[in-house]
């Protein structure tokens, strides 16, 4: 792998080790290849897999930390966005990715495969009928945030954590990466919610545009 490979991702990270950025390059490869074969994302948006997609999952990872052992369940993960990246970013955490498309997770599981993340699993199910306890629900704008919830509130352990206090990591709860104006359209979807939520603008974190309008959206459980 070149040293010219993933500029935005050395960029931003530069604490990801040659091993990591090597997982990456895997996993963008095979994201190419089923591409062709499966739809995972835009094929217009091949050329900024890193950018779109990559790094935007990432973006949890550059606004928190994570304890070791923290359990993340990505909701109608697709290809693997953003569960892949995380699971790669965080190799002591468990990620476990769902999706009702049995081809999407099919690619899923041979990027795990492929990777050698022992830390990841993929399974082809709705929220609705899943059950394993996580502590963090993370999506990628997979459906409006008030049903989102009501599907998938039964996924957040509710055992209390100290760690997960809000002070040194984030309370249980929704991570949710979404795009639209927090005076508009997304502001209004959340105040549906009825839930406490804050809202971190992704162009606080990074500077291409793409990001002017995308925002990291968590919510705490209850």
């Amino acid at each position: 792998m070149s040293k010219s490979d993933f500029p935005l991702i050395r960029g931003y990270f530069p604490e990801f080790s040659e091993i990591i950025l090597e997982k990456f390059s895997i996993a963008k490869a095979l994201w190419i290849d089923w591409n062709s074969k499966v739809n995972l994302v835009s094929r217009k948006d091949l050329e900024f897999l890193e950018e779109k997609h990559i790094l935007h999952s990432l973006s949890i990872a550059k606004a928190y930390s994570f304890p070791p052992g923290t359990r993340f369940l990505d909701v109608g993960t697709g290809g693997g966005f953003p569960g892949i990246p995380m699971a790669i970013a965080f190799p002591e955490c468990q990620v476990m990715m769902i999706d009702s498309i049995g081809k999407k997770i099919q690619v899923v599981k041979e990027i795990i495969q492929a990777t050698g993340l022992q830390n990841a699993s993929a399974f082809v199910t709705r929220s609705e009928d899943f059950s394993t306890p996580t502590d963090f629900v993370i999506s990628r704008a997979v459906t409006r945030m008030k049903p989102f919830i009501q599907q998938s509130g039964h996924l957040v352990d509710k055992t209390k954590n100290p760690l997960f206090d809000g002070s040194t990591y984030p309370k249980k709860g929704y991570i949710y990466l979404k795009g639209g104006d927090p005076e508009g359209d997304l502001g209004a979807e959340l105040k549906e919610t009825g839930k406490r939520y804050s809202m971190l603008p992704l162009k606080d974190l990074f500077t291409e545009s793409f990001f002017e309008t995308k925002f990291l959206v968590h919510i705490p459980y209850p």
